[in-house]
């Protein structure tokens, strides 16, 4: 079986199976978008709620997610042998370089 790290937490062939049925099932799609969605509200609010004006609380909420989402298919993807938290770092990274900051 092969051991998947998110950081302390090590997923197996079983994880990237489900993941895979899920991701092939629109229903399903469907569900995690609406996760997602609700994720990026969430966050928007607790970074409101720390003073954080708006547009800014979005802007940092909704990147969050985005960075989240493509890091975590980076890290489930076939070719893929890095740990959660550098597939993070890797796509903050590539923000960086496309804002103008890397």
């Amino acid at each position: 079986m092969t051991a998947y790290h998110f950081g302390d937490l090590a997923c197996g062939d079983r994880f990237l199976a489900d993941v895979a049925r899920d991701t092939a099932n629109p229903s399903l799609q469907e569900r995690e978008l609406l996760k997602l969605a609700t994720l990026g509200v969430a966050s928007a609010d607790a970074l409101r709620h720390r003073g954080v004006p708006d547009p800014a609380a979005v802007l940092a909420a909704e990147t969050g997610v985005t960075v989240f989402k493509v890091a975590f298919e980076e890290w489930i993807g076939e070719a893929s042998s890095r740990d959660f938290p550098h597939c993070v770092h890797d796509t903050l990274e590539q923000i960086r370089v496309l804002v103008g900051g890397g």
